[in-house]
This record gives C-alpha cells, sequence and structure tokens, in this order.
C-alpha cells in the first residue's frame, strides 16, 4: 500500500526490516528537524525517523540511547535488521526504525503535579547514569554565544519575513520578537563575555539534549519512554534544567518546584548551582536566534510552531516576574 506521508524511497527502505504491509503512516504534529513518520503495518506500530545529519551522528544517538536503556531509562531502542544492523542510508539520508513507544504524550501546560515530578526524578536518573559514559565517546554541545553574529543574522530573517506574500500572525510576532531582541542584545551583549568559563565550571555530564514533552511519554504518573536523543551531548546540567522549566513549564512556579523536587529526590542539585545557571541560559536563552533561522532562512516551516505569539520578553525578567527566585530564597535559607 502506498501512502502520502511515505515516499517510494520510504517503501523500499521499510522493507528491510520486514514489518509486513503497511497499513497506514502519519506525520506526527510535533518535531522540526528530523523528518519523523509513524507507521502503522500488520505487525504493529514503529517509528521511522529519516535523517540527514550523517553517520557519526547516528552512530552517537544510538549509543546513547543504548547506555540509557542499559542504566535502566525507559527508552526505546533502535530495531536491528540483518543481523546487528540498525540503520540503513540511502544517498545522504540515514533511515532508523523504532517501536512506538507505550503510553501517551501530554501536551505542554497539562501536565499534573505528580507527573512533573515523574519527569525531574527521569531528567535525574539520565543525569547520574551518564556520569560514567566514556569519556572519549562523548560528543560535546554547542551553547557558544555570539553576540556580534547574533545581531548581524536578524536584519536577515527580517528581511526574509517581510518578502513573504502574505504575512500571517506568526510572522508579525516574529518581527515584534526580533525587534525586541535585537534592541536587548546591543544593549546587553556585554553579558556573553565569560561565558564559557562559567558553563565549564557548573557539572558536566552528557545530556539528552531536548528533554521537553513532545520527547516524553506517560503511562498514568509515570515517564514510560523518553524519545529523540539525536541532540545529546556534553554540557551544564543546569542548563537542560533551566531549559525543561522555561520551555517546558513556562516558569510556572508549582510545576517547576514540582520538577525540581522529584529532581531531587534522585540527584543533589543546591541552590548555589541553580541561581549561576539561570544567569548562564538567561544569556543562552535571549541569543538563541534557531527558531527564526529555520523557519524563514532554511525553510524548515514546521519550526514555526515553535514561534509564540507576544512581545520579546528577555529570560531574567521572566525568571524574575515568576515569583521562583523567591521561592529559591526561601529554600536557601531552610539549607543553611
Amino acid at each position: 500500500m502506498r501512502n502520502s506521508a511515505l515516499s517510494a524511497e520510504d517503501h523500499q527502505v521499510l522493507a528491510a526490516w520486514d514489518i509486513g504491509d503497511v497499513i497506514s503512516a502519519r506525520v506526527p504534529e510535533t518535531g522540526s528537524v528530523n523528518r519523523t513518520v509513524i507507521v502503522d503495518s500488520e505487525r504493529g506500530r514503529f517509528v521511522l525517523r529519516v535523517s540527514k545529519r550523517g553517520q557519526e551522528r547516528i552512530e552517537w544517538e544510538h549509543a546513547c540511547i543504548n547506555w540509557a536503556a542499559d542504566s535502566g531509562i525507559p527508552v526505546c531502542r533502535p530495531i536491528p535488521f540483518s543481523g546487528s544492523h540498525f540503520f540503513l542510508q540511502q544517498d545522504d539520508q540515514f533511515f532508523a526504525l523504532f517501536p512506538y513507544a507505550d503510553g501517551q504524550q501530554i501536551g505542554r501546560g497539562a501536565l499534573n503535579s505528580e507527573q512533573a515530578q515523574a519527569a525531574g526524578a527521569c531528567l535525574a536518573s539520565i543525569h547520574a547514569a551518564f556520569q560514567e559514559f566514556p569519556a572519549q565517546r562523548v560528543r560535546v554541545k554547542n551553547l557558544n554565544v555570539d553576540v556580534s553574529a547574533a545581531l548581524a543574522a536578524i536584519p536577515v530573517i527580517v528581511e526574509a519575513i517581510h518578502a513573504q506574500p502574505i504575512r500571517t500572525e506568526t510572522d508579525e510576532a516574529a518581527l515584534s520578537q526580533l525587534a525586541g531582541r535585537y534592541d536587548w542584545l546591543q544593549h546587553t551583549g556585554h553579558l556573553a563575555a565569560g561565558l564559557h568559563e562559567r558553563l565549564m565550571a557548573l557539572p558536566q555530564m552528557a545530556l539528552h539534549g531536548d528533554y521537553q514533552e513532545t520527547n516524553l511519554f506517560f503511562l498514568g504518573n509515570e515517564v514510560a519512554a523518553v524519545i529523540d536523543w539525536d541532540q545529546s551531548g556534553l554540557a551544564a546540567r543546569g542548563w537542560e534544567v533551566l531549559r525543561v522549566l522555561h520551555l517546558m513549564f513556562g516558569l510556572a512556579p508549582d510545576r517547576c518546584r514540582d520538577f525540581l523536587d522529584g529532581y531531587r529526590n534522585v540527584l543533589a542539585f543546591p541552590n548555589y548551582e541553580l541561581k549561576e545557571a539561570v544567569a548562564v541560559y538567561g544569556v543562552l536563552a535571549d541569543s538563541n536566534l534557531w527558531v527564526y533561522s529555520d523557519a524563514y532562512l532554511a525553510g524548515n516551516t514546521r519550526a514555526r510552531q515553535f514561534i509564540r505569539h507576544g512581545p520579546f520578553i528577555p529570560f531574567q525578567s521572566q525568571w524574575e516576574a515568576s515569583g521562583l527566585p523567591l521561592q529559591w530564597e526561601k529554600m536557601r535559607r531552610l539549607e543553611t
């Protein structure tokens, strides 16, 4: 059976795994980098992932998944074919097949207290497990900040948006946010000085790299699977924790507290480290133009789903407005 979500090449590739006739296939709403297709066949439900990131990157991703699985982290291992082969290359594309994860994904803002705690405990378990990951196999994540490059890129992205034949509300939001970022970076770019040293001073370990709700599956209130490990790499764990609080929970105080409680039940995360992570993460978040450059320069229209409506608000302002600093100060006093 042919399906519009699958190309003729996809069908040819899937035959290598011998999953039987394809019944249906669909592209998930989430995801913006790799191409992902959910495939229902005679022998079950599978996920076909297609990447152009290169063999080394695929091997790294699979090594991280297998390490996590061997450490008791709930993941979906790649399915082998022809003995011990786990991915297939066609031209510049790399294909891998995974079982569909058990459980369900829960939308941003819909996680309850127990699920937020479970998400925190699971991330801490990942961090604990990867402290022993062989150093020679660790790929360092690129978290460098080049403010000059960001300031030069913003006008180029703005010009690309203005060139759109029809501008949507999302396009208008992007223009407003880019103007705000440009002004903010002009006045605060100096904060990036010494950022690399501050990052390296924080505890480093191999991270999942994209730990957020679209990559988590839940059975009830427990994490059943952590998927999409292609962004994994060595970096400061504080960056990943703050990214979750910011992107996954929108700095909502109750859920952030639940998440950190769950994390700290597994692995210590002292408040002094949290405070420094906030400062470092803020610079990284405010200068991050990925979603705009991908959406308007790289032609990745799926990235537009991550452009929120509303003006640009610096991370530090969001953090202070959330009331979280007062909560952490009270906790610090209790700790001492």
